[in-house]
């Protein structure tokens, strides 16, 4: 996919499934790149927690879901839907193999899936009296994980490109010149997300025509998807120089970078907060990002 948000977070790029055990109305993902360990860490709030369906069974089970969140696995997002990880269940897969089994990705993927863990999950209750679920992760030093990545994304364009294939203009790469800058720039392994100066730093190649495009498309409510646009509203500064597009995203007064939260999808359904009451799990405060500093501090 050509997709912008496919370029960006650190945490949706290690692997997908199909999920539906959970919906929630919102998401936001909030990030720091610099904890006094080296690691990055996620703060990732749900909000608008319900089952996937109304049957008893799909509550049942997105209660299940909830409860194992809420004991530290490592499912990222806990909601489920079309992309959702199971650090817990991959890792688990990968290391039944025999090492000389592993494919290439598989020997990157498990020492980073390894370092991965949660390190607080909560519900609560927002100012609309929905319930919401928050989960403090510790992903790992930030080096091996923008390595990957970056590597991930050379890759995954490269396969893409098909030589009998006309050219197909997809946001953001707009036009066949920005798109043969892309490639050579995935030949040559460049590095497309890198941290400068406390950002989180996205460079795309591409014309200055190109750049005005998505410019223009940004303007337009009907050029883009949802996530790309909740994606670049988390921006703090965006140059075009060069024959490239460069695009900051900063941390705020609290160190942490300024959430690419989705867009409000669906309706709030109350009646799985009754479920999670009779089951008897606890619903708490929310997770302040002073709060999730102190304890990345602490450990």
């Amino acid at each position: 996919m050509r997709r912008l948000d496919c370029l960006l977070p650190l945490t949706l790029a290690l692997n997908s499934g199909c999920k539906t055990d959970c919906d929630v109305v919102q998401s936001e993902f909030h990030l720091r790149l610099t904890t006094g360990s080296g690691d990055i860490a996620l703060l990732l709030v749900e909000r608008g927690v319900s089952s996937g369906g109304n049957e008893p069974e799909a509550t049942s089970r997105a209660v299940g879901i909830i409860e194992r969140v809420l004991q530290g696995a490592r499912l990222l997002p806990p909601k489920g839907g079309l992309i959702s990880l199971d650090f817990d269940a991959e890792q688990a897969e990968i290391e039944l193999k025999q090492d000389a089994d592993l494919d290439r990705d598989e020997r990157r993927r498990l020492p980073l899936i390894r370092a991965c863990r949660v390190e607080k999950a909560g519900l609560f209750l927002d100012e609309q009296e929905r319930l919401c679920l928050y989960q403090l992760w510790r992903l790992g030093p930030a080096a091996p994980i923008l390595a990957w990545i970056n590597e991930k994304i050379s890759r995954d364009l490269l396969e893409e490109e098909k030589p009998d294939r006309p050219f197909e203009a997809r946001f953001p790469f707009l036009d066949e010149a920005s798109w043969r800058l892309a490639l050579a720039k995935a030949c040559a392994s460049g590095a497309w997300i890198r941290i400068e100066d406390g950002a989180l730093v996205l460079e795309l190649p591409m014309t200055q025509e190109c750049a005005a495009k998505c410019m223009l498309a940004l303007a337009d409510e009907g050029a883009l998807l949802d996530d790309d646009r909740a994606l670049l509203r988390g921006a703090t500064g965006l140059q075009v120089s060069d024959d490239r597009l460069v695009i900051r995203f900063g941390p705020g007064p609290e160190g942490w970078l300024k959430p690419p939260g989705s867009d409000p999808r669906g309706a709030y359904d109350p009646r799985f907060l009754e479920a999670v009451r009779d089951k008897g799990l606890v619903i708490g405060p929310a997770m302040t990002l002073e709060q999730a500093n102190r304890l990345l501090r602490s450990r």
